[in-house]
């Protein structure tokens, strides 16, 4: 990829809507991503990490109501209910899972998917 001209990847960091800071162990789990964000930099590749925080909690109800405090009311619930962001643990959560991914992978950089929902 690096002979072809590509400077950076983007990788999908967790794609669990309610397990933000768990890579997939179908792909490897945090070892395999780990590898994989070592060996892109040894090719002098940048690596960026996808967030999904506009799904967090869309996928299943127990989370709704284990967190509820994570959420704002939703009468549709076939959609993820708004994040509550207006509540200063909901946002220190999300930062630190932010840096968590920065911190423990080392990768260059964040995508947040749907930044305007969150």
């Amino acid at each position: 990829l690096a002979r072809l001209g590509v400077t950076a990847l983007e990788l999908l960091a967790s794609p669990h809507d309610s397990l933000p800071f768990a890579p997939l162990a179908a792909e490897g789990g945090p070892d395999a991503l780990k590898a994989l964000i070592d060996a892109a930099h040894g090719f002098g590749l940048a690596v960026l990490l996808e967030l999904d925080y506009a799904r967090f909690g869309s996928g299943t109800d127990a989370l709704r109501h284990y967190a509820a405090p994570f959420f704002h009311t939703r009468d549709d619930p076939l959609q993820a209910p708004p994040l509550a962001l207006d509540h200063p643990d909901v946002c220190d959560f999300f930062c630190d899972n932010a840096l968590y991914w920065i911190d423990e992978y080392r990768c260059d950089g964040l995508r947040l998917r749907e930044a305007d929902r969150i």
